[in-house]
C-alpha cells in the first residue's frame, strides 16, 4: 500500500473517531504539496555534505518517491540511493526495509534520530548512529547504537570510528 493511502486511510480514521467531517484526501494533497518547504535541522546540509565527500550519501523513508524527491534532503543526496518503501516494498522498523536497503546500497551505516528507527536498523544487523534529536526519546527496553551524537556535522567522525 502506497505511503499516501496509508495516511489517507489512517486520517480518514483519526476524523471518524473525532467525528470530523472533512476530507482527509483533500487535506492530505494539501500538507503533501508542502513537502518542498519543510527546513532541514540547522546542521543537516553542512553534516550530509561533508559525509558525501567520503561516502555515498543516501535516504531511507517510509514515504513514496515523489515525496521524497520534493524534500530538500533530496538534494544533497546520490538519488540512486533513494531507498522508499514504495520502492522497497515495506515500512519501517520493519527488518524487511531495512534488508532490503541493504541488497540495494551494499554495506552501509544507518543515520536515525527516532528510537523506531535505531532499533530497527540495529535488530536487522546494521551498523547505527544515532543523531540525538529534541524531541526523539530513546527507547529504554530497545538496543542503543554504540555512537550517539548531536550534531550532523559530528557524523564524519562518527562514521571514522566505526571504520
Amino acid at each position: 500500500m502506497s505511503f499516501r493511502e496509508l495516511s489517507r486511510r489512517a486520517l480518514a480514521a483519526a476524523y471518524g473517531e473525532l467525528g470530523l467531517a472533512a476530507d482527509p484526501g483533500a487535506d492530505l494533497a494539501r500538507v503533501h504539496g508542502t513537502v518542498g518547504d519543510w527546513p532541514l535541522w540547522p546542521d543537516v546540509a553542512e553534516g550530509v555534505r561533508d559525509v558525501a565527500e567520503r561516502a555515498r550519501v543516501g535516504i531511507l523513508s517510509n514515504v513514496d518517491d515523489d515525496l521524497a524527491a520534493a524534500t530538500r534532503a533530496y538534494g544533497l543526496v546520490d538519488p540512486a540511493l533513494v531507498l522508499t518503501s514504495q520502492r522497497l516494498r515495506a515500512y519501517k522498523p520493519d527488518a524487511a526495509i531495512y534488508r532490503r536497503a541493504r541488497e540495494r546500497a551494499g554495506e552501509l551505516v544507518h543515520v536515525a534520530a527516532s528510537a523506531r528507527d535505531v532499533r530497527g536498523a540495529l535488530e536487522s544487523g546494521i551498523a547505527t548512529v544515532r543523531l540525538v534529536r529534541q524531541g526523539h526519546r530513546h527507547d529504554p527496553a530497545g538496543p542503543v547504537p554504540d555512537i550517539e551524537v548531536t550534531d550532523a556535522r559530528d557524523l564524519p567522525a562518527a562514521l571514522s570510528r566505526l571504520g
